[in-house]
């Protein structure tokens, strides 16, 4: 989900024990940024404002409780 145009807000199936900012990219470009995680929600703030516009967001090596890491995936977001 798209908070704005500088926020974004990534739900997983299960509780996340680590995601880092690099672990999202923008349109193919490595996101700028910091990651929060509370329980299966990050939270991705980017030092730059995404232009108006659908987006491509790459999810890919979040780590959940069990040292399992997420496969790539991408999905479309419009901010």
């Amino acid at each position: 989900d798209s908070l704005g145009n500088k926020t974004l807000r990534v739900t997983f199936s299960e509780p996340v024990k680590t995601a880092t900012a690099s672990s999202f990219l923008i349109d193919g470009k490595t996101v700028i940024g910091y990651s929060e995680v509370a329980g299966n929600t990050v939270i991705v703030k980017l030092y730059s404002a995404l232009a108006n516009g659908e987006h491509t967001v790459n999810v890919k090596n979040v780590t959940d409780f069990n040292d399992f890491k997420s496969k790539a995936q991408n999905v479309k977001l419009m901010p």
